[in-house]
């Protein structure tokens, strides 16, 4: 019989686990598509890829304070997310993708993915 005592964490609701998902697996698959699909085109023009691109990025971002602020998140030693960790993820995820961005539209112009 299980015990009483331990409450199931909010993060174990099926809408923790798919805003967890999201924001460690599917957002960032999208990201990956998304960057190809840039580099496939012309260089240095803004489309609705460039802007499907930063909205999976604030997604992302988004997706991870639901996941922290109000599912119970954790880190990946099984600790409570706190806000630090937040922030941290936020700016490696803004500076990577902003690299990635700018790399994607290097390629464009080199036509290295047409």
């Amino acid at each position: 019989m299980p015990d009483a005592s331990v409450s199931a964490s909010r993060q174990d609701t099926m809408a923790g686990c798919a805003v967890r998902f999201f924001w460690m697996l599917i957002g960032n698959i999208a990201l990956f598509f998304l960057t190809i699909s840039i580099a496939q085109k012309e260089p240095y023009t803004l489309t609705w890829r460039d802007a499907a691109f930063f909205a999976v990025v604030l997604a992302l971002i988004a997706a991870r304070f639901v996941d922290i602020w109000y599912l119970d998140g954790k880190t990946s030693n099984d600790e409570p997310a706190t806000r630090g960790d937040w922030r941290r993820y936020t700016f490696r995820l803004l500076a990577a993708c902003a690299g990635v961005w700018l790399l994607a539209h290097a390629l464009a112009a080199f036509g290295w993915f047409r």
